[in-house]
């Protein structure tokens, strides 16, 4: 179930609909806010990418909202060419300098927090999502011993299991 060619009485969430129906997604940017101050990092997350190419939605913290967009855009860019990401793997090819992304289920429990427009897109239907990381200039990811804590902090864990302690 989705909202899919449905009208809606608020224009701005029309304009989601909109947007997934003209270009198959669309890409919900929070980034910190200034009038309610927020301990939480910026993320970025996609919508409508499970109904439109069959692949879990994707969600990025700690970039700046244009960074992060430009990531998620770039993978279902690749996506709609054919490309698929391993889970729990090193991807290149999507960042400058082939910096590696790795791509981990999130928990839907702990996502929902964080992707309330795809939550609401779906119709609280559930939906596969996969948080995106992205290593510290040191290469190490935020499970890694040496990841610097600034990074670790900016990528709070969102998967099912505790892939920050000990990935699998």
């Amino acid at each position: 179930m989705s909202l899919r060619g449905k009208r809606v009485a608020d224009p701005l969430d029309q304009r989601w609909i909109d947007l997934i129906a003209e270009y198959g997604h669309a890409i919900c940017k929070v980034a910190d806010r200034i009038d309610e101050p927020s301990d939480e990092p910026p993320f970025a997350y996609s919508l409508g990418a499970y109904e439109s190419y069959g692949v879990p939605e994707l969600i990025l913290f700690g970039l700046d909202g244009g960074v992060a967009a430009d990531i998620i855009n770039d993978v279902m860019s690749d996506i709609k060419e054919g490309r698929r990401f391993g889970c729990g793997i090193p991807e290149y090819g999507l960042l400058n300098g082939d910096v590696p992304l790795v791509f981990l289920e999130a928990s839907p429990a702990k996502a929902l927090r964080y992707a309330t427009n795809a939550d609401w897109y779906y119709e609280r239907a559930p939906f596969p999502i996969r948080q995106v990381f992205w290593p510290a200039k040191n290469g190490c990811f935020p499970w890694d011993a040496d990841c610097p804590t600034g990074v670790k902090d900016d990528q709070p864990d969102l998967t099912a299991g505790d892939y920050l302690g000990h990935p699998e």
